[in-house]
């Protein structure tokens, strides 16, 4: 039985050509989740629709990528495993997590990219230079947030009041509501 040398609690993934899918890109990033594990001889994607376990022999490449901003306007970093599956070349692009703020998993992501550094079978298949990670927010990002979250707020309160102004005045009432009557 192989030692396990790290796992992870929670891991989204997502194949390349769901990535590449009008919905990988905009609407839903991840295709599924699972659990991420790390052994001596494999690494393993377990308790998901996709169960992978794949030999630290046939991974090719490890990189960082960065999922479609349309879906998620600040960064949110996967890590793209390249391996050979029965003589072909495949892609799957992991984001493990422990927290649903996108920084805290590209913190994990860059701790997952240590763990594999330290890993002898591994550490030559990382392509440097590695995209730098957003791992705390910055002024930019908390604005993005704040009016990604407050302007559909504000306007469906505006629709509202304006549903509200509208019924009030509305001719096609059979009296005309005054604002007082409806106070307690």
């Amino acid at each position: 039985m192989p030692r396990t040398i790290r796992s992870a609690v929670q891991c989204y993934y997502s194949t390349l050509k769901y990535a590449n899918s009008f919905r990988g890109k905009y609407i839903w990033l991840f295709e599924g989740k699972g659990t991420l594990r790390l052994t001596t001889t494999f690494l393993a994607l377990e308790n998901s629709p996709l169960v992978l376990y794949i030999p630290l022999t046939a991974i090719k490449s490890i990189n960082i990528g960065f999922f479609s901003r349309w879906a998620k306007p600040i960064p949110c970093a996967y890590l793209d495993m390249k391996y050979l599956s029965d003589g072909h070349e495949k892609t799957i692009l992991l984001n493990p997590y422990d927290s649903l703020t996108v920084w805290a998993s590209n913190k994990l992501i860059e701790s997952w990219i240590t763990t594999f550094e330290q890993v002898d079978e591994l550490k030559e298949r990382i392509k440097y230079p590695l995209l730098p990670l957003c791992t705390s927010p910055t002024l930019m990002q908390m604005a993005v947030m704040g009016i990604a979250f407050v302007l559909p707020l504000g306007v469906c309160l505006f629709l509202f009041w304006l549903l509200i102004e509208t019924l009030l005045n509305s001719p096609f009432l059979p009296f005309p509501p005054s604002l007082p009557s409806l106070l307690p």
